[in-house]
């Protein structure tokens, strides 16, 4: 399986997209098991529930990522300037090769008329 620390590795940063409460418990467990924690110093399984959007940071910290700024990350299409790696960590998790996301798969939840 991969991991989420192969990513922190290569990245430092990235953003994980979580979607659906299940995704997600997976995620905090996988974090947990891997040594990541949050800022307060809160396993991530104490924090279970559903979130959309964690960022890893290489310091092994986590921290939770409005799903504003994870929308507002995609508006200008192609142009990351500085955004962090945006995965699907459902597909990721899986062993999917295309795990990149590309778009917000949240349009429900923010309209912006740009």
């Amino acid at each position: 399986m991969k991991t989420i620390k192969e990513l922190i590795d290569r990245e430092k940063k990235v953003w994980f997209y979580l979607d659906s409460e299940e995704t997600s418990d997976a995620f905090l467990e996988d974090a947990e098991a891997e040594g990541f924690s949050f800022g307060d110093g809160i396993p991530p399984s104490q924090k279970k529930g559903a979130h959309y959007v964690i960022a890893a940071h290489e310091d092994m910290l986590l921290g939770f990522l409005s799903i504003t700024i994870w929308c507002l990350s995609f508006m200008y299409r192609g142009k990351t300037n500085g955004v962090p790696l945006r995965v699907d960590y459902r597909r990721y998790r899986s062993g999917e090769t295309d795990y990149i996301c590309r778009t917000p798969h949240a349009s429900g939840f923010l309209h912006i008329g740009i």
